[in-house]
C-alpha cells in the first residue's frame, strides 16, 4: 500500500486500493461487519501513517507521553485533511474533539500491540541468549541424586 500525501494518492491508485478493499471486506463479511466509508477508511489509513511514522523515528525504549502524541498525530497534514472530508457538516470544535478522541483510543490499541510485540521480542532473545533452563525443583533433585551416587 503506498503512502498518501497531502496531494492524495493518484485517482488510478486510490480507487485501487478502495475497490480491493470494499472486495476484502465483503469477502470477510458474514452478516455482522460494520463497514465504513471510502472517506473514513482513508482518514484511517493517513491515521495508521502518522503512527507509524511517529513511532517508527522514535527509540523504543524512549519514554513517551501520550498528549504529545496525540498532539502530533492529530496535527498532521494528511490526517486534517482527510478528517475534514469526513466531517464536513460538523463544526470544526466539534470535528476536532472528535478527532483527539479516536486518535486517543487508536494509540491505547497501538501501543498495547507494540507493547506486545516487543515483549515477545524480548522473550524470543532473551531464550536464544540464555538457552531454555531447568526448573529449579529438577536441578535440586538431579544435584540430590547425583550425591547420593
Amino acid at each position: 500500500m503506498s503512502q498518501i500525501s497531502t496531494k492524495g494518492p493518484s485517482k488510478s491508485n486510490e480507487e485501487s486500493i478502495l475497490s480491493y478493499t470494499r472486495k476484502w471486506v465483503n469477502l470477510v463479511n458474514r452478516g455482522g461487519l460494520t463497514t465504513v466509508g471510502d472517506d473514513v477508511y482513508l482518514a484511517f489509513q493517513a491515521l495508521e501513517i502518522a503512527v507509524k511514522e511517529f513511532l517508527g523515528r522514535s527509540i523504543p525504549s524512549q519514554k513517551k507521553d501520550k498528549q504529545q502524541v496525540i498532539e502530533y498525530i492529530s496535527n498532521d497534514e494528511d490526517v486534517q485533511f482527510f478528517w475534514s472530508c469526513v466531517t464536513g457538516t460538523i463544526s470544526e470544535e466539534g470535528a476536532q474533539e472528535l478527532l483527539k478522541a479516536i486518535v486517543n483510543l487508536w494509540i491505547t490499541i497501538r501501543g498495547f500491540a507494540r507493547a506486545a510485540a516487543y515483549m515477545e521480542a524480548y522473550k524470543i532473545s532473551k531464550d536464544k541468549v540464555t538457552g531454555k533452563s531447568k526448573s529449579l525443583r529438577k536441578e535440586l533433585k538431579r544435584a540430590e541424586v547425583a550425591k547420593d551416587e
